[in-house]
């Protein structure tokens, strides 16, 4: 269980029309980790900053603050993830990020990234960021991997391909780029592995084997892409690692910057003993009828539980409540309750919980749906921290997607 952070210099803000007091905590401080909260360009009064740029700087300050009451600081930070809502403004982000990162990493050591293309659901926000920090952390590239954006970008984003943190690995996720920063392909097939085949080159190059990998988040710009993508992921991982101890895994379908990137995959490594949950012992892992995924619905090592989104899915693997949120919160946040269980750890441990929810529109519901399981998980009044995205999953019917990072003390 980790501790809740709150600052006054950061305030908890929420779409107008939602009813319900917000359920998620700033930060989460645990064994010299924190988790932040996805920040926006708002200030503590509630304020949208004016424009990208200026919200981009006002979302930096914000995780600064929260570290900072979380005993860090910003230069501490290991990976982030940079939600944009439009392409465009990913160019006039980096303009910004870019001195902010000179000024608080001036050894080098800048953080793994992700930057993704998703509508936010508050009207006027333009950017979110997320971020987890540590002081006890290593930063690294490798050769082996391109490290451009293919755009006529004035400035290059700043970021290392991984962070290595007490044991744990964090890369920035990879897009199906060759050594020349051109994207294979353009098959979704070809993207997806080469996407996985930069990711072990990031895993190897921190001293890890890909069979060290407890988490595989996968980002695709087209739904009809997943079936050829998981035909992909689920071959490599087989030759990796045989006939058992898969790493959880979520995909989520989002847009990115720039086309025609089709695929972009991101990791999380641990080194040492691993317990997994399978999908077997649980639920299927997509609707009857459709692609399997080799995964494993948790995996813990030591303390830490990564689990893969739970959607709103039965035992037979059909989706449960087909158009009412509030049926598939409570579902997903049941089955994220047994899969922790399976993993030896409970509702109450989560550290970070991610919402992926197809529609801003669905938000007031969610939060009502999930309210009553946070007020009897969380009783002390300290929630996990919790980033919710507007971004799809890619199984028809799914309007929520649930994945939980939790720390068993």
């Amino acid at each position: 269980m980790g501790r809740a952070i709150h600052t006054d210099q950061v305030g908890l803000h929420i779409p107008a029309p939602v009813r319900s007091r917000p359920v998620w905590s700033l930060g989460t401080g645990v064994e010299g980790f924190v988790f932040t909260a996805g920040q926006p360009g708002v200030g503590a009064g509630g304020a949208i900053a004016s424009g990208i740029e200026q919200q981009t700087l006002q979302a930096y300050e914000n995780l600064r603050a929260i570290l900072e009451e979380g005993g860090l600081s910003f230069s501490d930070v290991v990976k982030t993830r940079i939600f944009v809502t439009k392409p465009e403004d990913y160019e006039e982000m980096t303009k910004v990020r870019t001195p902010y990162y000179e000024q608080h990493f001036p050894d080098g050591q800048y953080p793994a990234s992700t930057a993704l293309v998703t509508p936010l659901a508050v009207p006027g926000l333009l950017i979110e960021i997320e971020a987890i920090a540590c002081a006890d952390k290593r930063a690294f590239d490798t050769e082996e991997i391109a490290k451009l954006i293919p755009l006529p970008l004035a400035v290059q984003p700043l970021w290392r391909l991984g962070v290595e943190t007490q044991g744990l690995l964090w890369t920035t996720g990879q897009p199906g780029f060759d050594l020349e920063a051109k994207v294979v392909g353009p098959d979704i097939a070809s993207q997806t592995r080469r996407s996985l085949e930069n990711l072990e080159s990031i895993v190897v190059a921190g001293g890890f084997e890909f069979t060290d990998v407890v988490k595989l988040n996968t980002f695709i710009t087209e739904p009809d892409d997943f079936p050829a993508m998981l035909e992909v992921r689920n071959e490599f991982i087989a030759e990796r690692f045989g006939g058992g101890g898969y790493p959880t895994a979520t995909t989520i379908v989002v847009g990115f910057p720039p086309e025609p990137m089709r695929v972009e995959t991101e990791a999380v490594a641990v080194k040492g003993e691993k317990t997994v949950v399978p999908t077997e012992q649980l639920f299927a892992r997509l609707p009857t009828g459709g692609p399997s995924s080799l995964s494993s619905q948790a995996v813990r090592s030591g303390g830490w539980v990564f689990t893969s989104g739970q959607g709103a899915l039965d035992s037979a693997g059909d989706v449960v409540g087909r158009d009412d949120i509030a049926a598939q919160t409570a579902n997903a946040l049941e089955n994220v309750g047994a899969v922790l269980r399976a993993a030896g750890a409970g509702f109450d441990d989560i550290v970070k919980m991610t919402v992926w929810l197809g529609d801003a529109e669905l938000y007031d519901e969610m939060t009502q749906a999930r309210m009553p399981l946070y007020q009897e998980a969380f009783s002390g009044g300290e929630p996990p921290a919790g980033t919710a995205v507007i971004a799809s999953s890619p199984v028809e019917g799914l309007l929520i997607e649930l994945e939980a990072v939790a720390y068993v003390g």
